[in-house]
């Protein structure tokens, strides 16, 4: 039976962030940040079980902005946010 990683969990609170969303032909990334600019959580599409052509999709963007919101409001106790985009698109 293989063990089970504890994975400590700091006690941030982060009333402003910053969201940064990159996206590309093939992915998008999307980066949760404080106001200096350290990382507090984020990741790709990839997250979200969405494979191949399907993570380039706005839908899993969406879906991927959407999940790393709700979970910066619930831990964190995020109340304004910053966006920053950059990369293809509009």
């Amino acid at each position: 039976m293989a063990k089970e990683k504890k994975v400590k969990k700091k006690n941030i609170k982060l009333p402003v962030g910053v969201l940064h969303i990159h996206t590309t032909f093939n992915n998008t990334i999307v980066t949760l940040t404080d106001a200096q600019g350290n990382k507090v959580s984020g990741g790709g599409t990839g997250l979200m079980q969405f494979k191949g052509a399907k993570q380039s999709t706005p839908y899993a963007a969406e879906s991927l902005t959407r999940t790393i919101i709700k979970e910066a409001k619930e831990n964190f106790g995020l109340k304004e946010l910053t966006i920053i985009a950059k990369g293809l698109g509009m």
